[in-house]
């Protein structure tokens, strides 16, 4: 399972929207403490967030640079954790998927967020 969209959160803040939806549904996000992934139009507040089961691992992660809306989209290529059984034939670092979440430039109700 995926969850992505806009928190308008911080992994860090006091409301910690993003950190207790992860830690409530075992869920986890890619490098929640970086300040390399900054969403806003100022380039150091992350509001916009993937986040996906612990069976799934991020392969890359990475911050567009165009400003579509008020903040920038996010792209993730996802990947199952590999089991370390013998036999497994799925490298980790094979993309299963790719996600791509964009704040909507005129806000409809329930668009901020996708659950995959």
């Amino acid at each position: 399972m995926d969850i992505m969209g806009d928190f308008d959160s911080d992994w860090s803040a006091d409301e910690q929207v993003v950190r207790g939806v992860a830690e409530r549904a075992g869920l986890h996000v890619n490098q929640p403490e970086s300040d390399s992934f900054g969403t806003c139009r100022s380039g150091t507040r992350r509001f916009d967030w993937i986040v996906i089961s612990r069976q799934l691992e991020f392969v890359s992660f990475e911050v567009l640079p165009d400003i579509l809306s008020d903040h920038a989209a996010v792209v993730a290529e996802i990947t199952m954790r590999s089991s370390g059984k013998t036999g497994d034939t799925l490298q980790a670092d094979t993309p299963l998927f790719r996600l791509f979440g964009l704040d909507p430039l005129i806000p409809c109700p329930g668009a901020d967020f996708g659950i995959v």
